[in-house]
């Protein structure tokens, strides 16, 4: 299934988060200077 998205915009970019039905992140998208926390989500992405 798709997951459901939650978009953040603001000046510095975005960030788009994923989540199953269980509220668990399962995917993310980072753009610009808020690429500096994709490292951070990506730690929390099940293994």
């Amino acid at each position: 299934p798709e997951p459901d998205w939650e978009i953040v915009l603001s000046p510095q970019g975005m960030v788009a988060r994923g989540t199953d039905t269980d509220g668990q992140m399962r995917a993310f998208v980072v753009s610009e200077d808020r690429m500096k926390e994709a490292f951070a989500l990506l730690k929390s992405l099940p293994a």
